[in-house]
């Protein structure tokens, strides 16, 4: 996830369309996403002005 374009301050609200309540469910759902073989996962970030962006991960 470092190469991701998130700075700072933002937080990962939801993985796919699942909410994401703490770090470990973070990874969880993020595993989750994985294991179903899609091509992308969607992020849903808000930043410091309360201003929500999508932000989807190619996985390989």
């Amino acid at each position: 996830l470092a190469l991701l374009p998130i700075q700072e301050g933002e937080v990962i609200t939801a993985v796919g369309n699942a909410p994401v309540v703490d770090i470990k469910n973070f990874e969880d759902q993020f595993k989750k996403e994985i294991r179903k073989n899609t091509n992308s996962i969607l992020l849903t970030i808000f930043d410091s002005n309360n201003q929500s962006k999508f932000i989807g991960v190619k996985i390989k």
